[in-house]
């Protein structure tokens, strides 16, 4: 989360401002989560294709934003672990087909 030292704003009208951004922000779930944005090229039909990440534990969620390309993707969550995720790519007319796939890797926090 944000971090703001507020008590060295000596304007009462700024830090309160400040302080009521800081509360909203604080229940967005995306700000609440540890994770990393992540871009992957797949060539061709890839089964259980190993992707490291650095997160140091096994990541919940996947939000994938663009997916560009002929192949359908699955991420495979039960072969995830603290280094690595497994990804699977299907529906590519050929071998040499490229995919691209960005995605937010991470575990947003419960309420």
């Amino acid at each position: 989360m944000i971090q703001l030292n507020l008590d060295s704003i000596a304007d009462k009208p700024t830090r309160d401002a400040l302080q009521s951004l800081l509360d909203a922000l604080s229940g967005l779930p995306f700000l609440q989560g540890d994770g990393e944005f992540l871009e992957l090229t797949v060539k061709g039909n890839p089964a259980d294709l190993k992707v490291p990440h650095r997160l140091r534990r096994r990541p919940k969620d996947v939000l994938v934003t663009s997916l560009i390309g002929p192949a359908t993707v699955t991420f495979n969550y039960d072969r995830f672990t603290k280094d690595l995720i497994s990804v699977t790519a299907s529906g590519a007319p050929s071998p040499d087909s490229i995919t691209k796939i960005r995605f937010f890797l991470g575990s947003f926090k419960e309420n």
